[in-house]
């Protein structure tokens, strides 16, 4: 049999009955670190979006300024 197509027999999911539980077991919860990769993700995202509209003012009209943005002064 071919080593890619082998499937493992060790492993077992995480499920736990109310039996199996005591007060000395030990979870991590994964929603706490699964919120704040989502932040940073969207962080960065914001960020991004910023940078890119900074860049298009800029190639549009030559200045970042925001008294010499002809659309600004309005």
């Amino acid at each position: 049999m071919n080593n890619k197509h082998r499937i493992q027999s060790w492993g077992t999911a995480p499920i736990f009955t109310f039996t199996e539980l005591k007060p000395e077991s030990f979870f991590v919860d994964p929603v706490p670190q699964a919120l704040t990769l989502t932040s940073i993700v969207i962080g960065a995202c914001v960020t991004a979006m910023a940078l890119s509209l900074v860049i298009k003012i800029k190639e549009k009209y030559g200045t970042l300024d925001a008294d010499k943005v002809r659309r600004l002064n309005g």
